[in-house]
């Protein structure tokens, strides 16, 4: 099983908050033997939040 982490929020993408759920999902998702294939954080913008489940759905058994 594959899995991609999608992190929301702009207070991520400038650097306000240190994005530490990455690291806490992935892990947990390893110990259940699901690779992580990749992560991403995006804005608080509800088109880009679509469109980024969309497309790391389309290539991921699983978008946490």
């Amino acid at each position: 099983m594959k899995a991609h982490i999608l992190t929301i929020g702009d207070e991520l993408l400038i650097g306000q908050v240190l994005n530490t759920n990455v690291a806490y999902i992935g892990e947990k998702l390893t110990r259940l033997q699901i690779k992580v294939n990749s992560t991403s954080a995006i804005p608080d913008d509800e088109e880009s939040i679509l469109r980024e489940f969309k497309r790391t759905l389309a290539s991921n058994d699983l978008v946490w």
